[in-house]
């Protein structure tokens, strides 16, 4: 009690318990245990207001001050006598490393957890839960040994400090090792204790003997000749735990206590040739013997004698293929060749060598070393024929047209028989073609439908014959055949010298459309006719332009996209004229075009740097090299122009332009994959989708919405707008800034030519998991995951930890878990099912798919789950696993990489040793909070303990409430079949009704794109009739003008000619020419018809003409000229001479 600052006497509740305590009964005061507590009730008022209350206090006796002790090391008790358990109070501070704690409700027992409910990791237990057998470690990590946990322990007044306990885990199996023993053929060798070396630290010392699992291969280990023995071997312990089987190796020292055998004695067949002496000394080849070889073998202490090896030879056979006569012209030099000479070998391996045993008496055989190199030789092999380096030439000059020369050869190969005395004939002769390179033929050129004198000068072919051959005075005769393309006059079948260099003989032309012709001549030496050569006179034909050129395409038109390119093709435009090629034709653009321009482009030059043009040739169409580029406003273009060969009247005509709009429509098509552990992913077409009628390369992309964790980059520069030619390039770059998220994204809107953009479309990325990914056959109703499925192997060496797999989204057919073994070497696997598991999981093969029906109940349906894969250092990925269930035991399933978004679910968190530091920030569903390192206060009530180290959990299945369950859900089962059936039947209404209401629809769209095609069918006939119109009324626009443009010229006399070619001379004749053609406009043309030429069908002005042509014939018939007669020459009438065919 006391008093306030103003006076009043103050109470505190200490004051009142001390009162209470002094005052109140022994009935007040409750034992706890050995700690006394006392419970006062107490009323507190306020006015009107007042509420009532309890306050505790706890009395510890002074045993509490006392220190605590360990007072067993194997089971972890920390007591004293005068405290109960329940007080004394652990609180981890460091561990467990591979596992966890656990508090069950029955105890020595481990209790499985729903999905969505977390194992609560235990930090705070007392010794009552210990000594009721409660409190569970549970071992989490693969491939461990050794654990350890380091704990505070209070009994809220005194601690007891860095208590650690060490747990052994005991593996599932244990390994055992042997080293290799050495023993001696046919002796024994002893096994001492340390011949074997348990591997396992906690069965090291419980090894009681040793069982042996297969007899060794060879029988008892003390015998056999091998060098190598094998002996496995399995271990076992008091408890009867065996080992995995292990071998032990036995080296075996060999003895040599036995005779060598001789293994293979086939014998030896060669290809040999023994050349021996006969009776009188001469050498003789022999073939076809026999040897033998009688040997010893030892092996230094054993000897097997005379053993026989017999040795059998096969013949080698040499054999002429070809030898025919080789033709030189004198003083000449001719290769050989394989065609000339061949020789064959039976032995394919052994070089032919050809030995000239008597040389050539006209010549000599030389062999060449390059173009001018050669020396002579006197023997050569087959590879020098077949390589046409060997030659024969020819150097003494005779007197006479032909003669004869010979060499003598043998055909060796190494010891095969030769060929011995072979000869070589060669002709020397004029007749071998030498001679055509003395006959001088002058260029000849005759134009088209002409002809030219034929001559040849061969005299340099007599001084020849005089001078090499001998031949006094010779006498030569040419004979030749009529050309392709046209005839010799007069035609003479043989000319002598003097009519052959006279050019007695003209070529005359056929008047065909041919550039090329030729005549075949021989000479030869009379009087026998002896062939001298054969020579090809060539003629070039030089075209004459009198065929009129065709416009093929009447009514020339295409269709452009706004604002883009057109390359023009024949295809487009097309003029063909007989005897003028395409770079003859030529094309004039008059006026036009009225939006965008003609350009010419070469090569290496782009559209821009192209110059405008209004002249062009057919050619440069078929090149590809006249283009039109479009600019202006969404309206038909034209331009005015003519084409012409040179020399026929130009064809006047409009060319149309239709120009349409542009068409753009883009989607995202796949997302950016990005490697887990890389940054950096490329961005290309293969995430985009176009659909254009505009150039792709013209399309620009905008970037309207920045990816949330990283940057676009062309190159090395961040963007807000790309092309899409840089996406064709590969220069577009996606970088990831912030490492701990799994997917981004970024949105984009495209437009060509500064149109209005299409609407936006987003481009997601996904990080793809660094592991492999398998097929997975499921079997049974539980299939194991292996390292086949699922293998991070890869990103765990490269990021040195252990990769988790979270689920993101369970299997919806079954369940994903994991056999988790008790404490104790008797081990009792139970499964769990599991939010997340580790690559070393998978590894040891503890982690299940488990189906929740039978496999047959289940057959057809497709069964997923997703998941997140994280590692230390590398950001996280997700990926998903499909499953298609079959009643067949091939079911296959598929896991690909995550191609969405990962979702925000609430998941289980991994226990915090495993999670990656760099994913502490993710929104995960985080483990409940470790406890600080403070003392638990201990003056509250005990139910708080209670509830931070319990919890309570779902009754076991096996209880006695099991039948009630299944009877309810028995009834629930059969609610749910009956509302499925009502449901069904429903949904097949309803289907039934949609179905007929598709196929109204179907015929209504039917009638409408039938309409629809007919008007559009409409609209063209229109469109092109429109555009007729147009280009008659240009066409006779410009007409007019050139009619007034002549009529004026007329008129004023100044002797300019008209602008029009037409053959007339007077204004009458004009007038009367046009008004002719214009009737001929609507003349029927018949094709296949002859055309007639009589003067029924003739113009006035034609009409003329043919009378000018008759007055000269009749003038030159009068002259004398007899033989002249009009004649009709491609349409048009010519004198020519009667004898013309």
């Amino acid at each position: 009690a006391g008093y306030s600052s103003e006076g009043k006497l103050t109470i505190t509740f200490l004051d009142l318990i001390v009162v209470v305590k002094q005052t109140a009964p022994s009935t007040l005061m409750e034992s706890v245990g050995k700690v006394a507590v006392l419970r006062a009730r107490f009323k507190v008022m306020c006015l009107d207001t007042w509420g009532e209350g309890a306050y505790l206090v706890k009395i510890f006796p002074s045993s509490y001050w006392e220190p605590l002790r360990v007072s067993a090391s194997r089971a972890l008790v920390v007591m004293h006598p005068q405290i109960e358990p329940s007080n004394i109070v652990y609180r981890i501070t460091e561990g467990p490393y591979h596992g966890w704690l656990e508090v069950t409700t029955t105890p020595g027992t481990l209790e499985v957890e729903n999905y969505n409910e977390e194992p609560l990791h235990i930090v705070v237990f007392d010794q009552s839960i210990i000594n009721e057998n409660r409190l569970v470690y549970v071992q989490s990590g693969v491939n461990r040994t050794r654990d350890r946990i380091r704990m505070d322990v209070t009994n809220g007044i005194v601690w007891l400090k860095d208590v650690e306990i060490a747990i052994i885990i005991i593996p599932e199996h244990f390994y055992v090792s042997a080293r290799n023993l050495t023993v001696v053929e046919g002796a024994s060798v002893s096994l001492r204790p340390d011949s074997f070396r348990t591997e396992t630290e906690y069965y090291r010392g419980k090894v009681v003997s040793y069982k042996v699992a297969k007899k060794p291969k060879f029988g008892k280990i003390v015998m056999g000749d091998q060098e190598l023995d094998g002996l496995p071997l399995v271990a076992l312990t008091e408890s009867g735990k065996q080992s995995c089987a292990f071998a032990l190796h036995v080296n075996i020292v060999p003895v040599n206590d036995e005779t060598p055998i001789v293994a293979a004695n086939t014998g030896l067949c060669v290809r040999h040739c023994v050349r021996s002496h006969d009776d009188e000394g001469r050498p003789a080849d022999r073939h076809g013997t026999k040897g033998k070889m009688i040997f010893n073998v030892t092996d230094g202490l054993h000897e097997l004698s005379k053993i026989t090896f017999l040795i059998s030879t096969k013949s080698v056979s040499l054999k002429i293929v070809r030898k025919q006569n080789l033709r030189v012209f004198p003083l000449m030099r001719e290769p050989l060749n394989n065609y000339i000479l061949m020789s064959k070998c039976s032995d394919p391996t052994r070089n032919i060598i050809y030995r000239v045993e008597r040389a050539p008496t006209l010549g000599r055989l030389i062999m060449m070393n390059g173009e001018n190199h050669h020396r002579s030789i006197k023997q050569f092999t087959q590879q020098d024929v077949n390589n046409t380096i060997v030659y024969y030439e020819h150097t003494h000059p005779f007197s006479d047209l032909h003669t004869n020369d010979s060499f003598v050869f043998t055909v060796e190969a190494a010891l095969a028989k030769p060929l011995n005395d072979l000869t070589f004939n060669i002709d020397i002769s004029v007749s071998s073609g030498g001679l055509a390179k003395y006959v001088h033929i002058p260029e000849i050129k005759v134009q088209e439908g002409d002809k030219v004198a034929i001559k040849a000068n061969v005299t340099n072919v007599i001084a020849y014959l005089e001078t090499q051959a001998g031949v006094r005075q010779p006498q030569i005769e040419a004979q030749w055949s009529q050309p392709l393309h046209g005839e010799l006059k007069p035609f003479m079948s043989s000319l002598t010298q003097s009519q052959l260099e006279g050019g007695v003989v003209n070529y005359e032309h056929d008047d065909s459309d041919t550039l090329q012709d030729k005549i075949e001549m021989a000479l030869f030496l009379l009087p026998d006719y002896v062939l001298l050569c054969n020579v090809t006179i060539p003629i070039h034909v030089i075209p004459v332009n009198d065929q009129p050129f065709r416009l093929l395409t009447d009514t020339p038109q295409i269709q452009v996209v706004q604002g883009e390119n057109y390359t023009i093709t024949k295809s487009d435009l097309l003029t063909e004229d007989v005897d003028t090629g395409p770079a003859g034709i030529l094309y004039d653009i008059i006026s036009g075009p009225t939006q965008g321009r003609m350009v010419m482009l070469d090569k290496n030059q782009t559209i821009d740097q192209a110059q405008s043009i209004n002249k062009f040739t057919q050619d440069d169409i078929n090149n590809g090299r006249v283009i039109y580029e479009h600019s202006g406003m969404l309206q038909t273009a034209t331009f005015y122009f003519r084409v012409w060969d040179g020399q026929f009247k130009p064809t006047y005509t409009v060319f149309t332009i239709d120009v349409v709009p542009v068409i753009l429509n883009v989607t995202s098509s796949h997302p950016i994959n990005l490697q887990q552990g890389s940054n950096v992913a490329t961005v290309t077409t293969d995430q985009i989708y176009i659909d254009t009628n505009a150039q792709k390369i013209k399309v620009w992309y905008n970037i309207t919405r920045q990816p949330n964790y990283g940057m676009i980059y062309v190159g090395r520069n961040p963007v807000t707008y790309f092309s899409h030619k840089d996406l064709m390039d590969k220069v577009v770059i996606y970088m990831q800034n912030d490492m701990t998220t799994a997917n981004d994204g970024f949105d984009l809107i495209a437009y060509v030519h500064h149109s209005n953009g299409t609407r936006p479309f987003t481009i997601e990325v996904t990080v793809q998991p660094l592991m492999t990914l398998g097929d997975f056959k499921v079997e049974t109703d539980k299939a194991k995951i292996t390292l086949a499925n699922m293998d991070a192997t890869g990103l765990a060496k490269l990021t040195a930890s252990d990769p988790i797999y979270t689920l993101l989204r369970k299997p919806r057919f079954g369940t994903l878990k994991k056999i988790i073994r008790s404490s104790g070497e008797k081990t009792s696997a139970r499964e769990r099912e599991v939010a997340y598991f580790t690559h070393e999981d998978v590894k040891a093969g503890v982690i299940y798919y488990v189906a929740r029906k039978k496999i047959s109940d289940l057959n057809g349906l497709e069964d997923s789950f997703r998941f997140l894969l994280t590692a230390t250092i590398f950001q996280p990925a997700a990926g998903e696993c499909r499953r298609y269930i079959m009643r067949e035991q091939n079911a296959l399933v598929k896991i690909h990489g995550q191609a969405q978004g990962v979702a925000p679910i609430p998941l289980p968190r991994p226990p915090d040793h495993l999670m990656p530091k760099n994913l502490a920030n993710m929104s995960l569903l985080r483990s409940p909070t470790n406890v600080g390192g403070s003392a638990p206060e201990l003056t509250t009530t005990d139910n708080k303990v209670n509830q931070m180290t319990l919890r309570k959990h779902k009754g076991s299945p096996h209880t006695g409430s099991h039948g009630d369950c299944g009877l309810n859900m028995a009834d629930l089962r059969n609610d749910i079949m009956g509302l499925l059936k009502d449901f069904t039947i429903s949904q097949n209404e309803h289907m039934t009704s949609m179905r007929q209401d598709i196929s109204q629809i179907k015929n209504q769209m039917d009638n409408i794109q039938s309409t629809t095609e007919y008007l559009v069918t409409e609209q063209s006939k229109i469109r092109t009739e429109m555009n007729e119109l147009k280009n008659q009324k240009v066409i006779s626009e410009e007409k007019f003008k050139i009619l007034e443009n002549d009529i004026n010229a007329l008129k004023t006399g100044s002797g300019q000619e008209p602008s029009s070619s037409l053959p007339t001379s007077s204004r009458e004749d004009l007038i009367r020419e046009i008004g002719e053609r214009s009737n001929r406009e609507k003349n029927i043309l018949i094709i296949g018809v002859t055309e007639l030429h009589g003067s029924e069908v003739e113009t006035p002005a034609q009409q003329l003409h043919m009378k000018e042509l008759k007055q000269k014939l009749l003038e030159r018939h009068e002259n004398g000229e007899t033989e002249l007669t009009i004649k009709y020459i491609k349409g048009y009438p010519k004198i020519v001479s009667s004898s013309k065919n």
